[in-house]
């Protein structure tokens, strides 16, 4: 029995260890995502032809983090500009997709601290109830992770549309366009988050089967055997001396009707 006992509870200290090194690793990976400066690379081919040069005047090699975007071989820094009253409808509205990235990839690590406060505080209480609470805390904080990201790949998509619209074909033979490694840490994040969370639900599971009384798995209702479950049979004399109230009640009527009758006879003599 002890031995049983202790299983479920190595159980939960092993889920409980991993989902805290699944949720320090998402916050991780998340942070080096929103500070590194690669979520979109943009690469030109060199060409020796002379018309080519004169054709890509202008376009060089780029990369571009959430806030920057670095430019030419020596890496010059520009910052992403705000809305300007000369920019188009299109420029405007994404410009306001960047600007929801920005805030809601940061402010998702704000969640995710609270969001480790609570589970360390469930884990050492071992509440199932506050276990699930956390958990269905981090799910969330993952989706606004997903959000984040998706919509980061909707504003790229968006602009990439835009220049394909604006720029000569030949120009963009010679451009290749592609996420850079900072989105897939993103997205890595995004999974350890969900992860994390599910696996504080199981052990929300196994602290609810830790809580219950002992013994209520064993209260099982007892059966009699098959000898006791025989209606027991009274002895002769007990059955006769146990008669029904009715026998009782013909007997004394008999016995008073024949009193009767034996007066009445003495009174006629």
């Amino acid at each position: 029995m002890p031995a049983a006992k202790n299983k479920p509870t190595m159980k939960f200290g092993v889920v409980v260890i991993a989902a805290c090194i699944l949720g320090f690793s998402s916050f991780g990976l998340l942070v080096l995502a929103i500070g590194s400066e690669y979520w979109y690379v943009i690469h030109v081919n060199p060409s020796d032809n002379c018309s080519d040069r004169q054709i890509m005047e202008g376009v060089q090699s780029s990369h571009a983090g959430l806030w920057r975007i670095y430019e030419g071989p020596d890496n010059s820094p520009y910052i992403i500009s705000d809305e300007a009253p000369n920019h188009t409808a299109l420029e405007k509205h994404l410009l306001r997709l960047h600007r929801a990235v920005v805030v809601l990839l940061p402010l998702n690590l704000l969640l995710l601290v609270a969001g480790g406060l609570c589970s360390l505080y469930s884990v050492l209480t071992s509440s199932s109830c506050l276990l699930k609470a956390t958990a269905t805390y981090i799910l969330l904080c993952s989706l606004c992770t997903l959000s984040g990201v998706s919509l980061y790949v909707s504003y790229s998509q968006q602009a990439l549309a835009e220049v394909r619209r604006t720029v000569d074909a030949e120009m963009l033979s010679r451009v290749q366009l592609s996420f850079g490694w900072s989105l897939a840490v993103a997205c890595l994040s995004f999974c350890l988050q969900a992860c994390c969370g599910l696996l504080l639900l199981w052990a929300s599971c196994i602290a609810q089967q830790l809580t219950q009384p002992e013994g209520q798995e064993d209260a099982t209702p007892q059966e009699l055997p098959l000898e006791d479950a025989t209606p027991q049979e009274l002895p002769l004399e007990d059955a006769k001396a146990e008669l029904p109230l009715e026998a009782h009640s013909s007997t004394v009527v008999a016995l008073t009707t024949t009193n009767t009758e034996y007066v009445e006879s003495d009174m006629c003599r």
